[in-house]
């Protein structure tokens, strides 16, 4: 199968002295033309020769990292490490995917948001802002996690859920259904938020299930 697009001599040089270069489309595919330029990459293996797979603008893949299928990076997001993005995900503005990150499905990440460690974003979510999404934590189906709220260790966020604010989830925790978190709302431990329960500062622990507004 032809190659759908190749590394130009443009290139850039990562702090780290790591040398990235500008893609350009040898076939049209998707939405994009033979003959356009694309993001930067380190090397071939980070985007995928199959598919509609692209990087656009100046965003930039490196490192171990992949991106497949359908799934785009755009403006100045940055995919690193071990990270692999692919099904239909979409990662864009400022947006950072690194560690052992996947980020497939409907999934989106935008804004300044950062997945890392060993974090999972998948179906229809949608991380933005200046969240945080990381350690083994998930976050699937239609849940949106925003603003400067925090995933981490193995909890899992999906469903309706909602994020937002400074509120932050851990541990065990899950929070799914229509729940709402925000505020400075801590939920931890093995809690479980749900229902439509709507949380605003305060702190849910231990083995506590929340199904109403506190």
């Amino acid at each position: 199968m032809a190659k759908k697009f190749k590394l130009t001599e443009e290139t850039r040089t990562l702090e780290n002295g790591v040398v990235l270069h500008r893609i350009e489309a040898l076939k049209s595919f998707g939405n994009v033309n033979e003959g356009d330029l694309g993001g930067f990459i380190e090397k071939e293996s980070n985007l995928s020769q199959d598919g509609n797979a692209w990087i656009y603008n100046d965003a930039k893949v490196f490192g171990n990292a992949k991106v497949c299928d359908n799934a785009s990076i755009c403006r100045n997001a940055e995919v690193f490490d071990d990270a692999e993005v692919y099904d239909n995900a979409h990662i864009c503005g400022k947006a950072q995917v690194c560690g052992n990150a996947n980020i497939y499905g409907d999934a989106v990440i935008c804004g300044k948001a950062q997945v890392y460690q060993n974090a999972e974003i998948f179906d229809n979510a949608n991380i933005c802002s200046k969240a945080k999404i990381y350690g083994d934590a998930q976050v699937y189906g239609d849940a949106r996690v925003y603003g400067d709220a925090k995933v981490w260790g193995d909890a899992e966020v999906f469903d309706n859920a909602e994020l937002y604010g400074r509120a932050k989830v851990f541990g065990n925790a899950i929070v799914y259904e229509n729940a709402k978190v925000y505020g400075n709302a801590k939920v931890c431990g093995y809690a479980q938020v749900f229902g439509n329960a709507e949380l605003c500062d305060v702190k849910i622990c231990d083995d506590a299930e929340v199904f109403e507004t506190i």
